[in-house]
């Protein structure tokens, strides 16, 4: 026997609630399409709003060896990758696009042929110079280098002298010999032996910059400055003659940084900062570091020792 079931006064039936549902469902699939539309209205004013210029934010600063490594790396393959496509450029400009200039009228024609040119010479070096531009906060940590004196903590070079190469391959581009032939221009006979002359003071440019080029080391006996000429040799002086007051704090455009040694007979060490990639206050601080802290200088050279003197400049001076 059922047990009755008992309502309170206006409650409906389940017959009479499933008919409900379905008045109310009816309702809001009859609403869907107006709730929809309104809906992508309002996303379309969201998207045509103005927003304020968010300022474009570069990378943060490198603060390991290995990151700077492969962006030392990054930088390279990008001058060569785009000195060689400088160099195809200015190719197909001479091979290509100078015939049909010919064949335009002359103002028209002249300036094609210059608009070209210019995009395939200086669209490289663009490119090159956004990419630097975009990491221009400088690093706050060494190279690890291995040499004849021992391990030792190198200041990476700046990587706008990369950019000799884009200039250099821009330039040998024009010296390649062409043909006139009845439909234009081509390939001399002997192109091929002279682009290879031409690539040989490329190579001959980078074995002296691995080798001798301009370099700064700091070693567990001292520091080296290595300049940019070729012609001045190398200097060193010892953390011991390194006065520690005497080690200035550069300020933002600073172009050299002058160490006064502590003995007076003794000139200044000039270390030049424009073709260096660190920052300068970070450089003065580890020199003045290791002038001050004698005991970390034979850990000079390290990974640990990087480490350590990274996370006790960097943490000390957080606004860098």
């Amino acid at each position: 026997m059922s047990r009755p079931t008992h309502r309170h006064p206006g409650e409906a039936t389940p017959r009479h609630r499933t008919a409900a549902g379905r008045h109310e469902g009816s309702a809001r699939a009859r609403h869907r399409p107006t709730d929809l539309v309104s809906q992508a209205r309002d996303l379309w004013r969201d998207a045509i709003a103005p927003r304020p210029a968010v300022p474009f934010a570069p990378p943060p600063a490198i603060t390991t060896a290995a990151a700077l490594r492969r962006r030392l790396l990054e930088f390279r393959l990008n001058a060569l990758a785009l000195g060689v496509a400088a160099f195809g450029l200015r190719i197909v400009v001479e091979l290509w696009l100078s015939p049909f200039a010919w064949r335009l009228p002359a103002a028209y024609g002249v300036a094609f042929l210059l608009v070209a040119t210019m995009i395939a010479a200086a669209g490289p070096l663009a490119l090159f110079a956004a990419h630097v531009r975009r990491h221009r906060r400088l690093p706050r940590t060494f190279l690890l280098a291995t040499g004849t004196g021992g391990p030792a903590f190198a200041v990476p070079t700046s990587p706008w002298l990369a950019a000799a190469v884009v200039a250099y391959l821009v330039l040998a581009a024009g010296m390649v010999p062409l043909d006139r032939t009845a439909t234009g221009l081509a390939l001399a006979a002997d192109a091929g032996g002279t682009a290879v002359l031409l690539v040989l003071p490329l190579a001959g440019l980078a074995a002296w910059a691995l080798r001798r080029g301009p370099r700064v080391l700091l070693t567990p006996a001292g520091l080296l400055v290595r300049p940019l000429s070729p012609g001045r040799p190398a200097e060193t002086v010892t953390w011991d003659d390194l006065a520690a007051a005497h080690v200035p704090v550069p300020g933002r455009r600073c172009r050299e940084l002058v160490l006064r040694t502590g003995r007076p007979a003794t000139p200044p060490l000039h270390v030049p900062l424009t073709w260096l990639w660190v920052s300068p206050v970070f450089l003065a601080a580890a020199i003045r570091h290791y002038a001050q802290d004698a005991a970390h200088r034979a850990g000079i050279g390290t990974p640990a020792e990087l480490h350590r003197l990274t996370r006790a400049l960097t943490g000390a001076n957080r606004g860098w």
